[in-house]
């Protein structure tokens, strides 16, 4: 629970209207929603549900209903509402919703119009979405929600799963069958007309399913994947796959995938199509019949096996990149190609590509529990050869793990062809950390801490690792919210791209563009207000890709510019006082685009429910759980992403990095005191404070 205690603070805003409006909105919020109020929640009440129903868009008039379903049992309720696709888009609404519980299961029986052939089908389709309303009445049915559809039961009536628990485990499962782990998003929230990376992988799955098949072998297909998918995670159907590897392979050959695009394209319902076929590649890439493949480091162009086991993706080579801190066995580099490098922990850490991290010690173990448990895991990964007095493994998932030794910090080498090392990113303590140890001797694999000094191989396993709380080392592209539809912006300035979102309230009339990322600006000649008075965390260009720069207020302002204004000119900065006033100021902001002032921040709280809970949907999903305060992260709501990037406090010191957010506002509060909006990582609150115009901090622009 997030806490909700008032702490000290200056009141948010000075004017008595913003508490009018407040409570005016208070009084009229609608309770339509699940629940209607915390002290009922678990009740549906007189709500619409609306989405789209898609294979391709299903026809008007195709039948949609809307069935209750205990969250926690997975038993049907007596509780069905009817209602139907209204247009050849797949749009559907069904009316007046009264449920006794906040989980349902929309299905949807109709035909649709193909993607393969640009034509309407001639038989109908089943597909079904099982979901929770209590914070949604939006809900698309399409082929991914139908195949998670009996893997959530299971987990929810088997295994005794949350149902939103459940949910995530179904939709990664699902994404790791088909090659995709690591890429998961709420399915009922994805679009085969959308433009995310989620809803190119839906378009792609529906392609591939679909093949040349018509509607009842898809049917059959699709029960089988059921079928076999349910209870053990695993799509086990060679049949199905080779079929589709087959048609893949003809389809490229005959452009088939330009004539998808084209016969969706014809459709006119959407601007763009999203990038399904890359991930039909990927598909190709990933359905070989031992899962292994390989993959390039773009950094040296080193080419690695890797092997996919269970829903993890692994390198089955060990790293060769050479780094600081990084050795080869004996100072020979014939046993670098033979075995990879060996690392500190610290180089460890970073050495791993784009794409690829060292794992946890619970990725470590995800493993181990794959392969059959901790006990044998060291003999069926160790390599099948190479291991001293015959202590050689089975090497049945492909890892083939290598005696590689390791370093000791004397610089002596030790474990050469009876032991393999691998670090984990997982600390323990202050100057030690975990690492996995198979032996010659016997079957186990070893979970062991030592210094952090000694060097030892490394493995990468894919994906990004996306932390609840703050670290540098997760890209600000895996920060987003993967439900919202972000549009960009290009800053004419450096070229720079920036994602961008339209926070709209329809019934209280607001509607504002917003940067949904902080801005990273630097170029002093251009903007001499820079210069000196702008910084990335810890003075490094890689942290300013995460956190945008830190700017001073008169930074912010760019009082150069406000001062050679020559209709009227301000002398603004630290020290002095311009008396901006509430006037639009475009400040550091591209053109088109303006520094917010205190009211535009203000009315912005205002508007997404009042400055008691508005930080919480303003706030990313990830990165603000730290020191020892637990679910503080956001619901993100509108797809602002408010990260804890803290701010810079003087030459050498920054403060609240992982804790706290602080934007400047265009409007100073003295000669010394500019003011900013802040979020912290306890409260739900939305600040409006002041302090010192040298402070280093975040800047986020609207659009005019």
């Amino acid at each position: 629970m997030k806490r909700k205690e008032p702490r000290m603070f200056r009141d948010v805003f000075t004017f008595a209207l913003v508490f009018a409006i407040v409570s005016m909105f208070s009084a009229c919020s609608d309770d339509k929603v699940a629940g209607g109020s915390s002290d009922d929640a678990g009740v549906i009440a007189d709500l619409n549900v609306a989405g789209v129903a898609q294979k391709g868009p299903f026809a008007k008039g195709s039948e949609v209903t809307v069935r209750g379903i205990d969250c926690k049992t997975m038993e049907f309720t007596d509780e069905i509402f009817e209602g139907s696709v209204k247009n050849n888009m797949g749009e559907f609404v069904v009316n007046n919703v009264n449920l006794s519980t906040t989980c349902a299961v929309v299905e949807v029986t109709g035909e649709y119009r193909s993607e393969m052939t640009g034509k309407k089908v001639s038989d109908k389709l089943t597909l079904r979405a099982l979901t929770n309303l209590k914070d949604r009445t939006y809900v698309n049915v399409n082929l991914l929600t139908n195949l998670e559809y009996e893997r959530v039961m299971y987990y929810v009536a088997e295994k005794g799963e949350a149902f939103d628990k459940a949910k995530e485990l179904a939709e990664n499962d699902v994404l790791a069958a088909f090659g995709m782990a690591g890429e998961s998003t709420e399915f009922e929230s994805l679009d085969i007309f959308g433009t995310s990376d989620a809803d190119a992988t839906l378009l792609a799955i529906s392609v591939l399913m679909q093949g040349d098949v018509d509607v009842k072998t898809l049917a059959e297909r699709l029960d089988k994947f059921s079928d076999s998918f349910a209870k053990s995670g695993e799509w086990d159907d060679s049949d199905t796959k080779t079929a589709i590897a087959d048609w893949i392979a003809d389809a490229v050959a005959t452009d088939v995938m330009d004539s998808i695009r084209k016969n969706m394209e014809n459709w006119g319902f959407a601007n763009e199509i999203p990038d399904f076929e890359k991930v039909v590649e990927k598909f190709v890439g990933d359905s070989s019949t031992n899962d292994s493949n390989v993959m390039t480091d773009a950094r040296d162009g080193q080419t690695y096996k890797t092997v996919k086991i269970g829903n993890q993706v692994w390198m089955a080579e060990n790293l060769n990149f050479e780094t600081d801190s990084s050795y080869c066995y004996n100072d020979s580099a014939e046993y670098c190609t033979k075995y990879g490098r060996l690392y500190s922990w610290a180089a460890a850490n970073k050495a791993c590509p784009e794409g690829w991290h060292l794992p946890t010690i619970d990725e470590f173990e995800t493993l181990f529990t794959t392969v059959g448990g901790q006990s044998t895991a060291g003999k069926k990964l160790k390599s099948a050869s190479g291991w001293k007095q015959d202590g050689n493994g089975t090497d049945d998932y492909s890892f083939t793990a290598l005696p590689a030794g390791g370093r000791s910090t004397n610089e002596s080498f030790y474990g050469g062809d009876g032991g393999a090392y691998f670090w984990s990113s997982t600390e323990y303590g202050k100057n030690r950390s975990y690492y996995i140890f198979l032996k010659y001797q016997n079957d186990e694999a070893n979970e062991v801490d030592y210094y952090r000094d000694d060097g030892m191989s490394v493995r990468c396993v894919k994906g990004y690792v996306v932390t609840k709380e703050w670290s540098w080392d997760v890209p600000l592209a895996a920060r987003f919210n993967p439900n919202i539809k972000y549009d960009s912006m290009v800053d004419p300035r450096d070229k720079r791209v920036y994602r961008v979102v339209k926070i709209e309230v329809k019934e209280r009339d607001y509607s504002k563009v917003w940067m949904a990322e902080n801005l990273n600006y630097d170029d002093s000649v251009k903007t001499p207000s820079l210069k000196g008075k702008s910084w990335c965390y810890r003075d490094s260009a890689k942290y300013c890709e995460v956190s945008g720069r830190y700017y001073t207020w008169a930074a912010a302002i760019d009082s150069v510019a406000l001062a050679s204004d020559t209709v009227a000119p301000l002398d603004c900065g630290y020290g002095k006082t311009c008396e901006i006033g509430e006037q639009r100021i475009q400040g550091i902001c591209p053109d088109g685009w303006h520094l917010p002032n205190r009211d535009e921040w203000g009315w912005l709280s205002v508007y997404l429910g009042n400055a008691g809970v508005s930080g919480d949907s303003l706030k990313a999903l990830t990165g603000w759980d730290y020191a020892g305060t637990e679910n503080n992260n956001g619901v993100d709501a509108y797809g602002f992403t408010a990260l804890p990037t803290g701010r810079r406090v003087s030459d050498t010191s920054w403060s609240n990095i992982g804790s706290d957010v602080y934007y400047w506002s265009s409007q100073e509060y003295s000669a010394n005191e500019a003011q900013y909006s802040n979020m912290n990582n306890i409260y739900t609150k939305f600040y409006l404070y002041q302090g010192a115009k040298y402070y280093g901090q975040s800047v986020r622009c609207v659009k005019d």
